[in-house]
This record gives structure tokens, sequence and C-alpha cells, in this order.
């Protein structure tokens, strides 16, 4: 359930999402950002290659770009 407070202030959020995740698989995640972009427009959703629950530490992608 969203909180009053995102409702009253442009709150910026992001959800980053590795495609690899295990642990929330990216329908599950995709599913939730469709429906929560509906009462938060103010939703980045990134998704990173290559990387799954944990991105720090073992991401391809965030290492070649460091």
């Amino acid at each position: 359930m969203v909180g009053p407070s995102v409702l009253r202030y442009n709150i910026f959020e992001y959800i980053i999402q590795g495609d690899m995740d295990q642990a929330l698989p990216l329908p599950v995640a995709r599913h939730f950002v469709k429906y929560y972009s509906l009462i938060n427009s103010n939703l980045t959703y990134i998704e990173i290659p290559r990387t799954g629950h944990t991105a720090t530490g073992n991401s391809f992608f965030l290492r070649e770009s460091l």
C-alpha cells in the first residue's frame, strides 16, 4: 500500500532489476512496475543485463562501466 506521503509529494523512485534475478523474476517485477506507475508517475524502471538479485560484485555490466 502506498502511503500518503507518496501521493502528496513528488517523490522520484528508481526500481533496478537484474534480468537474471531468481529471487524476484522479471515478470513479477514488470507486473509490479506496470501497476505501481499508475499511482506514481515519478518512477524509473531499469533492467540490468546479466545480473542477478545482488548487482554489486557479480555484475559484468557494472564492472565494465566503472
